[in-house]
């Protein structure tokens, strides 16, 4: 979803619910909105991950944290945990 054009967005969302089976688990990782800055991929806020997904799954979690990486500060994220209906 991270690189994913805005206006297509919707129809990753619609994909990843249609391969999920029933009970199926989607882990994201993505920019969080509190990453300074605006070049690199897209920052979403955890309101904006849950009205994106809850059409098609659950969303159990949206926890900050942070890539792992060589940069300093480290950049910020998102990790989200997403099911699917049983």
């Amino acid at each position: 979803m991270t690189f994913c054009p805005p206006e297509r967005r919707q129809d990753y969302v619609s994909t990843i619910g249609g391969l999920l089976r029933p009970g199926g688990y989607f882990l994201l990782k993505c920019f969080s909105q509190l990453q300074p800055g605006t070049q690199g991929p897209h920052r979403f806020t955890p309101e904006q991950i849950r009205m994106s997904f809850s059409s098609w799954l659950h969303v159990h979690s949206v926890t900050e944290t942070v890539y792992q990486s060589a940069l300093d500060p480290l950049p910020r994220a998102l990790f989200c945990v997403m099911q699917r209906a049983a």
